[in-house]
């Protein structure tokens, strides 16, 4: 059995590899529940292998690359593997500047993996790619929704969401989105960050009363600014 696999390795024909080697597990296999386990880790080590190779062609010019690797993700879509893959593909729609694939893999891997880690990551870069675009009303949507996800950069996607919305003129909304910013820093110097973008907006847009008003359930005695 090892000979066999081992020559799929030496010619590089992991996706060989992968066949032979679910057949040696297949149930009615005379391999023994010990070399089973063995196959079981090489089959594992030649699946990522494989992802790495479909990877690297998916970041290229070649379209074909890119459909050979969600081909592979759909294969393994239940499994570590296929969200490895999504993700993946993901990665190289960025790298190649491929927009609308970018946004239509992202969707995909967090619908298809809710509660993957790497939800709060593709959130964030689906926001940063929106609002390099100027897409502000996209990029805040998916701002605001990786904050829920990463605790400890929370109050710096707000912040962000709140300077977008300015820029759509939605004054109430980035105040809301300073207000929670400022609840989410706590006591971290982030807090003073929050405060002055809030404080700076209502100056602009109203009167320096509104500014004490809004400013004063966050002042303390010890704190002079």
């Amino acid at each position: 059995v090892h000979m066999i696999l081992d020559s799929f390795r030496t010619i590089n024909d992991m996706s060989g590899l992968i066949s032979a080697g679910r057949r040696f597990m297949s149930k009615n296999s005379p391999a023994s529940p010990k070399l089973k386990r063995e196959i079981k880790s090489i089959i594992a080590a030649a699946e990522q292998r494989r992802l790495d190779e479909l990877s690297l062609a998916a970041s290229g010019d070649e379209e074909s690359g890119m459909e050979i690797l969600l081909a592979f993700a759909d294969r393994y879509k239940s499994s570590d593997l296929g969200e490895r893959a999504l993700l993946s593909a993901f990665v190289a729609a960025r790298a190649r500047g491929d927009i609308a694939q970018l946004y239509k893999l992202g969707e995909e891997a967090l619908k298809r993996f809710p509660k993957s880690e790497q939800s709060a990551g593709v959130l964030g870069t689906m926001g940063r790619t929106a609002a390099a675009q100027f897409d502000f009303a996209r990029a805040i949507t998916y701002l605001e929704r990786a904050s829920k996800l990463q605790p400890e950069q929370r109050t710096q996607l707000l912040i962000v969401s709140g300077k977008l919305r300015e820029q759509l003129a939605d004054t109430k909304g980035a105040i809301r989105n300073y207000k929670m910013a400022i609840s989410a820093a706590g006591q971290s110097p982030a807090r003073f960050d929050a405060v002055v973008q809030m404080a700076d907006l209502i100056e602009r847009t109203s009167s320096p009363k509104a500014v004490l008003r809004a400013l004063n359930p966050y002042a303390k005695p010890s704190n002079p600014e």
